[in-house]
């Protein structure tokens, strides 16, 4: 099946930062820009694109492997949160399915218990 290109909303705040992108128009929201963009022209096919505003325009970026791996680095070294925490605990989303195939087949709770030890050790504050 095909995807067809849409009309996309994006919203701009006064720092030039995306507020956000969406396929249904808002309402008026004062101090935003507001851009009609063909959806193809913001789809991401990697994990390391991502948006920026930049010349008046919505354009796609994508960050190098280095980059990747230096923040990657940073947020290993000095989690700021508990949801960094837990992102950099939880096995790989390949890992939790095969857990979870093996769990039906076993009768077992193996992903369960995995995911609420990496809950126990970041609760939410």
């Amino acid at each position: 099946m095909v995807e067809e290109s849409v009309t996309m909303y994006v919203y701009i705040d006064s720092t030039n930062s995306i507020e956000a992108i969406t396929p249904n128009r808002l309402a008026a929201r004062g101090g935003f820009t507001e851009l009609e963009i063909d959806s193809d022209l913001i789809k991401l096919t990697s994990n390391n694109q991502y948006l920026v505003y930049s010349g008046g325009t919505v354009q796609r970026r994508e960050h190098t492997d280095d980059e990747i791996a230096t923040q990657t680095a940073e947020r290993v070294a000095s989690p700021s949160s508990y949801a960094t925490h837990r992102m950099l605990a939880y096995p790989s989303l390949e890992e939790q399915a095969d857990m979870q195939f093996h769990d039906a087949v076993n009768g077992t709770t193996v992903w369960r218990d995995t995911i609420q030890a990496v809950k126990d050790a970041s609760p939410k504050p």
